[in-house]
């Protein structure tokens, strides 16, 4: 490359060295002989100096830091009471959902699985750190173990295990709709997983209800097939929910 174009493509570069930088010399006794490569450096010059003219930013004023702060504390506050709402309703769907019930098991062990599935459901819900694919996956892989472990000899009662399938999607109705309507006011993420993850919450509730109703709740096919399956299918249709949405208004 000729010393003109080498000086040309990094005038910038050159006349921002020090006044004794060898190649800042050698570049500027150069250009004593070509008009080119002292055209360049003298806008270079000129560019540099512009920016050092230009002021630094001013400090931000206290009042506005005090007024982003509580921006700040205010949508935390707004997302928590979001997750609350969410999670109110996930636990109101289990205790609904078992209480209108015509018969309920009275064994502890029943109960116990009712009462994991209802606290995880709840839980997840809750919590703000996992993110909405750890909140999915602690949902599903929940729902598989209690189903699992709850599995023993019975029929797959197919018609049965749609009413379960309607059971689930009916309790996760009231959560996905409520995190929708924070999603909209900007209280909760927006996130389809993270809608779905709702949707999901709710199935389990349900799941955990009809640990105790479903009168083939020691059935394993019946178990992964509409108990587990109820708690994917609320999260696909929170999924497709979601992306049917309008958006958040932009700001």
């Amino acid at each position: 490359m000729s010393a003109h174009r080498h000086i040309a493509d990094r005038a910038a570069e050159i006349a921002a060295l020090a006044p004794d930088e060898p190649e800042r010399v050698a570049a500027f006794d150069h250009a004593r002989a070509c008009d080119a490569c002292a055209r360049a450096l003298a806008e270079a010059q000129a560019l540099l100096a512009c920016l050092d003219a230009v002021p630094p930013p001013s400090s931000p004023s206290t009042e506005l830091l005090e007024r982003v702060k509580r921006n700040i504390a205010a949508d935390d506050a707004a997302e928590r009471r979001g997750r609350q709402l969410s999670s109110a309703l996930v636990l109101a769907s289990g205790f609904l959902l078992t209480a209108i019930a015509k018969h309920r098991a009275t064994d502890l062990r029943a109960w116990l699985f009712a009462l994991a599935a209802l606290s995880v459901a709840v839980v997840t819900t809750l919590i703000a750190t996992a993110g909405a694919r750890g909140r999915t996956l602690l949902l599903f892989a929940s729902s598989l173990l209690l189903a699992t472990m709850a599995s023993g000899s019975g029929d797959f009662a197919a018609r049965i295990g749609t009413k379960c399938l309607l059971i689930e999607l009916f309790a996760a109705a009231l959560p996905f709709a409520a995190a929708a309507r924070a999603a909209r006011l900007r209280r909760v993420p927006a996130e389809p997983t993270f809608l779905a993850a709702a949707a999901a919450a709710g199935a389990l509730a349900g799941q955990a209800s009809l640990h105790l109703t479903c009168p083939e709740a020691a059935a394993a096919a019946h178990l992964l097939v509409f108990h587990f399956g109820g708690v994917l299918l609320a999260f696909l249709f929170g999924l497709l929910g979601a992306r049917w949405l309008p958006r958040p208004p932009t700001v």
